[in-house]
C-alpha cells in the first residue's frame, strides 16, 4: 500500500527574507537612489575649486583681524600707565579696525562681493591712523620740555645741553616713524589693493555659482 505523503506546513516567517547566519554582520539596507544628478555634482566640484582663491583671502583677513586686534590689547596697557585722549583714540580706533577686519573676514568666506570693499577700505583707515599717529609724534614737543630743572642742572655740570638731546631725539624720531609710515603705506597698501582685486573675483563667482550651491558652501562654512 503507498503512502501519502503529506504537505508540511509553512513555517510562520515564510515570505521574509532569509535570517544571515549566526556571527555573521548585518549589512545594512542602503538606498541606491540619489537626490542629486552626476550633472549636479560636477557644478558643486567647479564651485568647491572656483571658491579656493575666496577661501585663501579670507584667511589673510583672519590672520590680518588677529593681529589688529592683538595689537589694539597691547595698547591697552600704555592707556592705563599713560592715560591720555590721544592714546585712548589710537586704542578704541585699534579695536575697532581689527573687529572690522574680523567681520570682512566672515563675508569673504561667504564670498560676498562687499566683503571686497569692506576689506580695502579698513586697510586704508588703518593706514591713515598709522600716519596720523607718527605724525603726531614728529611734531609733538620736544624731549627737554619734560625734564625737570635739578635733571637740567646735572646735564649742565657734565657738559651736555638740553638743545643736544633734542637734536638727537629728534632726529631719531624722525627716522623710526618716517620708517614706520613707510612700511605701513607698502604693507597695509598692498594688502588693500589685494582685497581690492577680490572684488572680481567675488562676482564672477556670484555669476557663476547656482543660488543652491551657494546656500550648500554657506552651510558648510558655518
Amino acid at each position: 500500500m503507498s503512502q501519502t505523503l503529506l504537505p508540511t506546513p509553512p513555517d510562520a516567517d515564510d515570505g521574509a527574507p532569509p535570517s544571515p547566519p549566526s556571527g555573521a554582520v548585518a549589512r545594512p539596507v542602503v538606498d541606491p537612489a540619489c537626490p542629486l544628478t552626476e550633472a549636479q555634482f560636477q557644478l558643486i566640484r567647479q564651485a568647491v575649486a572656483a571658491h579656493q582663491p575666496i577661501r585663501k583671502a579670507a584667511r589673510i583677513a583672519r590672520k590680518s583681524a588677529l593681529s589688529i586686534l592683538a595689537v589694539g590689547v597691547l595698547a591697552v596697557p600704555f592707556l592705563v600707565l599713560s592715560p591720555g585722549f590721544s592714546t585712548l583714540i589710537v586704542t578704541v580706533t585699534l579695536c575697532g579696525i581689527g573687529y572690522l577686519e574680523h567681520l570682512g573676514a566672515r563675508k569673504m568666506s561667504r564670498g560676498l562681493p562687499s566683503a571686497a570693499s569692506h576689506l580695502g577700505w579698513n586697510q586704508v583707515t588703518f593706514i591713515c591712523l598709522i600716519v596720523v599717529y607718527c605724525i603726531d609724534a614728529m611734531l609733538g614737543p620736544p624731549p627737554s620740555s619734560s625734564l625737570s630743572p635739578q635733571v637740567r642742572a646735572q646735564l649742565s655740570q657734565v657738559g651736555i645741553a638740553t638743545d643736544q638731546i633734542d637734536s638727537l631725539v629728534s632726529a631719531l624720531t624722525y627716522v623710526v616713524y618716517s620708517a614706520v609710515i613707510l612700511l605701513s603705506v607698502t604693507l597695509q597698501g598692498m594688502l588693500a589693493w589685494y582685497y581690492f582685486t577680490r572684488r572680481r573675483w567675488l562676482e564672477d563667482l556670484q555669476r557663476s555659482t547656482p543660488p543652491w550651491i551657494r546656500r550648500l558652501l554657506d552651510e558648510l562654512a558655518a
